[in-house]
């Protein structure tokens, strides 16, 4: 018996492009990820990292992120997670 379930959700992520901390991260992200690495890349890469792992570790090859008012871990990405990041809808097709 085989099942295919589809998975839907959203993370909304914040982040103001022109801080430091975001240029250091997207810097680190192309040096040790993706060398033509874009803004886009680099929030996808966030966002696959906190579904799998959760927001207590660090992104690799980005830094910390932050969620809601938790204490901010150095390096700090200059991303934050907006809403809950593990809310999924689950359907059986």
């Amino acid at each position: 018996m085989n099942t295919i379930i589809e998975i839907t959700g959203e993370i909304e992520l914040e982040y103001d492009e022109n801080t430091n901390e975001f240029k250091e991260a997207l810097e680190a992200y192309q040096k040790s990820i993706d060398p033509n690495g874009k803004k886009e890349d680099i929030l996808k890469h966030v966002a696959f990292h906190v579904t799998r792992f959760g927001i207590e570790s660090m992104v690799e090859g980005v830094g910390y992120v932050a969620f809601g008012s938790n204490k901010i871990e150095e390096p700090f990405s200059g991303i934050t997670v907006k809403k809950n990041y593990d809310e999924f809808d689950f359907e059986i097709k």
